[in-house]
């Protein structure tokens, strides 16, 4: 029976809370505080190429993190990894990233960026990528307080390092502060960097293999959250990225919210040892869509105001494509969190599967509706294809339970 023990565990409301509060602290900061500030400073063309740069720190740092991060989830009752085996596997990403990006800004930023400047950028590469696994420590545990208290910290490193950006002119070290920041307070309250922090055990190849499977869905998944900015930008120009940013703000921020909604959920349910039945999963996804319908009419009725506040200038027109643009973001948010169920039953392997056939879909589709049409083919474009991964994942979880796969393994 589908039966949850909360004698044993923290109220699933409380800590969906913490979480949820968390993110958007986090994010608010990055959105309300960081970015204007850093608009203010920089001017357009500089701030251009940091949204860029920043970009590719969210892309690398959270599918490398993160992969490592859900990993842990997954296999620690069924493995028993040690942190070495987590730490090696994190070192060797956290190497390869700082290459990566080092070689990026040399090759690809079309302005000369001075050495002092890429060794800062590499290390908050480096340490982004252990922010978001160390996080892992609070999940395990169920212990979402700490959660929170760990993305305040950031934030208010963010907050300070303002002031660091004005005595070094130097944004890398402005945000590494927040990363540090997190990272101690690991050490000082958790685990996973605890002593003995490289010794590995047989599972080391078990958890590679696991973190790579991973890693290749993230990847795939922060790449097509950003490709609006890529796409429309090639097609339609800068008036098209701003227009599609504006019209699907409030979708984008809910959907942020799909990771920490989703953290909550995975660490309940990988305590559960039963099955998980066709009714169980046909109700859960009915609940999830029901949320998802819910969350759209609200995000739709609030937009203007949002919209009127952040850019009063830009309203109408982003009118067009309102109801469009916030739908394809938060049926992209319900799949999300639709995925997180099936990820705990069926491994993450599938992940991969999954995420490059929607992938390899959602690219295709969207370069179809700019080559054809435009702004507005390509609004609907994203909608329709988040419409069938939805579908898709609804129907290979029902295959797979119908096969006798929805057992804890």
């Amino acid at each position: 029976m589908w039966i949850m023990d909360f004698k044993t565990v923290r109220k699933p409301k409380k800590d969906i809370m913490y979480s949820m509060a968390a993110m958007m602290l986090y994010n608010g900061v990055i959105q309300f505080v960081v970015y204007p500030f850093f608009n203010s400073e920089m001017g357009a063309i500089a701030f251009g190429i940091f949204l860029s740069l920043h970009s590719i720190l969210m892309i690398i740092a959270g599918a490398c993190g993160g992969a490592a991060n859900n990993s842990r989830m997954v296999t620690q009752f069924k493995l028993t990894p040690s942190n070495g085996d987590y730490n090696f596997t994190l070192f060797i990403m956290g190497i390869a990233s700082m290459i990566a990006v080092t070689i990026y800004i040399l090759v690809a930023i079309p302005i000369t960026i001075p050495p002092i400047a890429i060794l800062f950028y590499a290390l908050l590469m480096f340490f982004m990528l252990l922010r978001n696994y160390a996080e892992v420590e609070f999940r395990l545990k169920i212990n979402y307080k700490r959660y929170f208290i760990y993305y305040l910290l950031i934030s208010i490193g963010y907050c300070l390092g303002m002031y660091i950006y004005q005595l070094t002119d130097q944004w890398s070290l402005a945000l590494l502060l927040g990363e540090i920041l997190a990272i101690f307070y690991i050490i000082l309250k958790g685990n996973i960097f605890s002593s003995p922090i490289w010794k590995r055990t047989q599972y080391t190849t078990a958890v590679c293999k696991s973190v790579t499977f991973l890693l290749t869905a993230n990847l795939i998944s922060l790449l097509i959250i950003n490709a609006d900015r890529i796409l429309l930008l090639f097609f339609e120009g800068g008036t098209a990225v701003t227009t599609y940013y504006i019209a699907s703000l409030m979708g984008k921020l809910v959907a942020l919210l799909t990771i920490p909604f989703g953290t909550v959920i995975l660490s309940y349910l990988i305590r559960h040892d039963g099955q998980l039945s066709r009714q169980i999963f046909l109700k859960g996804t009915g609940f999830i869509i029901c949320m998802g319908t819910i969350t759209f009419i609200c995000c739709f009725l609030m937009s203007p105001w949002l919209i009127r506040w952040l850019y009063p200038n830009s309203l109408e027109m982003a009118k067009p494509i309102l109801a469009l643009a916030i739908a394809g973001q938060i049926i992209y948010f319900t799949a999300g969190i639709l995925k997180i169920i099936l990820l705990r039953f069926f491994g993450e392997k599938f992940q991969t599967y999954l995420n490059v056939i929607y992938g390899i879909g959602f690219f295709t589709i969207t370069i179809v509706s700019l080559i054809f049409g435009g702004l507005y083919e390509f609004a609907w474009a994203v909608l329709v294809v988040n419409i069938c991964y939805i579908l898709m994942l609804i129907v290979f979880g029902l295959y797979k339970i119908d096969r006798g796969f929805g057992f804890n393994s």
